[in-house]
């Protein structure tokens, strides 16, 4: 009933995949967007937050892991056209950032 061999290759495959996600993911560049909206709160509400926060987006991350796979093909997308998508959404994402003009925050 257990497979050593696939759960072995799943256990390879974790760094491949928190890689491949953590650039997208961004977490430091968020942190700093994020930080001036709980400028005004204490710390424990702002470390009750990054815990919600964290734990949210482990489950969507374990949801889209687990099913993500049959929701694609309930709607008939297969895996190339998402990495074909993907990959144009993140070259437009980086276009914008290369050609953005420089914006000085008064405050």
């Amino acid at each position: 009933m257990f497979d050593h061999q696939l759960f072995t290759l799943f256990i390879s495959a974790i760094p491949l995949v928190f890689v491949a996600i953590f650039p997208v993911l961004n977490p430091v560049g968020s942190a700093i967007i994020l930080l001036p909206y709980t400028r005004d709160i204490d710390e424990a509400t702002r470390r009750f937050v990054a815990k919600k926060v964290a734990r949210n987006t482990l489950v969507l991350l374990t949801v889209v892991l687990l099913g993500g796979s049959y929701l694609l093909a309930f709607f008939g997308i297969s895996i190339p056209v998402v990495q074909a998508a993907g990959g144009m959404v993140l070259a437009s994402m980086g276009w914008k950032l290369l050609t953005a003009e420089d914006s000085v925050d008064h405050e």
